[in-house]
């Protein structure tokens, strides 16, 4: 009688269990849909579909994990964020300086060309 009782014991314990390893499930199969940028419930339906299980290939690709990196979509998302932090860091210490615009003019106020004299010059500038 004890063992059976140890058993129904075990066997309530593990069913008790049951929703903490269904929660397990859904946040890992969210922080997959994450890393692999699709959608939480298209990832779970693919996840619920039962076939084989499939072989692994056997010439595998040689990578450094740095260049898996590159490949997740939340690190190249962080990566041009933080583009656009430092652009934004940029235009905010030019904004620092003070702006100067030079514009400046130089013509000749003659009606023929033979008359190059010194009263049809003119000139301008501004700041």
């Amino acid at each position: 009688m004890l063992e059976v009782a140890q058993a129904q014991a075990q066997a309530a314990t593990t069913e008790a269990q049951l929703p903490n390893y269904e929660t397990l499930v859904k946040q890992s199969i969210h922080a997959l849909s994450v890393l692999l940028g699709k959608e939480p419930v298209a990832l779970a339906i693919q996840l619920d579909q039962q076939g084989i299980i499939p072989t692994i290939a056997t010439k595998m690709i040689t990578n450094l994990p740095s260049e898996l990196l590159q490949r997740r979509p939340d690190i190249r998302r962080a990566e041009r964020q933080l583009a656009v932090a430092n652009a934004s860091v940029g235009v905010a210490i030019a904004e620092l300086y003070p702006k100067i615009n030079l514009a400046a003019f130089i013509g000749l106020q003659n009606t023929t060309i033979t008359d190059f004299t010194p009263l049809g010059k003119s000139w301008s500038a501004a700041s």
